[in-house]
């Protein structure tokens, strides 16, 4: 037994043999399809995946929460958008608690949401507010972080377009290994305050099993990586207080 799942749509498909059930997340059970049905059921999605289950069961569990991930992304881009209707921005961030409450879903969100600076259009102090006024502390946290480490966000991606074509065996390997980059969080890592163990992360990297048809995968995360490995750390709690009790006492 098999399924396809897309978290875009909402919707999974089991077949076994040549019968196959649909099943979309606000179902209560699955309804027997056509094999000729599955490309309009997923049609301009492009998050499809498949899954080798045990079970439907197993399988609508694996789309809820691929569609929680879909739906916290979706809502922050609308929270983000100052073009987006007041009341829907609020609704966005009243939504955003619940979501987030799931850990993998803040992973989710946030992996995405560092792969690209943010646009100049976007309304972070109006998103902020919007949490505030609903009292949404996870996604405000989140929003925060995203905000301070703009500047590291911008020059990850920055160095990432400058790598040289002569690095990838093929013109499609850059976009390829980007699009992989992102969904398993290398450009958060780089990106990221919090990231205090870089040459740790790089070397899971490296290993990781979704890298292993690129052969020179270790020599491109490396001069990737490169810049970012002496960058400044931040002190710990422990050290900021030291050194605000070394400047009290000099006072």
């Amino acid at each position: 037994m098999k399924a396809i799942l897309s978290g875009q749509a909402g919707v999974v498909v089991v077949q076994d043999g040549s019968t196959c059930w649909s099943r979309r997340v606000r179902d209560d059970q699955y309804n027997e399809c056509r094999l000729e049905d599955i490309p309009f059921l997923f049609a301009d999605c492009y998050d499809l995946m498949s899954v080798a289950s045990t079970s439907p069961a197993q399988a609508f569990r694996v789309l809820e929460n691929e569609w929680t991930h879909d739906r916290a992304l979706q809502l922050v881009l609308i929270l983000l958008d100052s073009d987006a209707h007041l009341r829907a921005r609020n609704m966005a961030a009243s939504g955003l608690e619940k979501l987030f409450s799931k850990e993998t879903a803040q992973q989710f969100v946030l992996h995405r949401l560092y792969a690209y600076p943010l646009p100049k259009g976007a309304d972070l102090i109006g998103a902020l507010e919007f949490c505030a006024r609903e009292s949404c502390r996870i996604a405000r946290d989140l929003l925060f972080t995203l905000r301070d480490d703009q500047q590291n966000i911008v020059a990850v991606r920055e160095h990432w377009n400058r790598l040289s074509p002569e690095l990838f065996s093929t013109s499609s390997e850059k976009s390829l290994l980007e699009q992989i980059a992102i969904e398993e969080g290398f450009f958060y890592g780089l990106s990221s305050s919090k990231s205090r163990l870089l040459g740790e992360m790089i070397s899971q990297w490296v290993s990781n099993p979704r890298l292993r048809g690129f052969g020179n995968r270790k020599y491109i995360i490396e001069i990737w990586a490169k810049p970012f490995l002496s960058r400044p750390k931040e002190p710990t709690r422990e050290q900021q207080l030291d050194l605000f009790k070394e400047g009290t006492q000099g006072n």
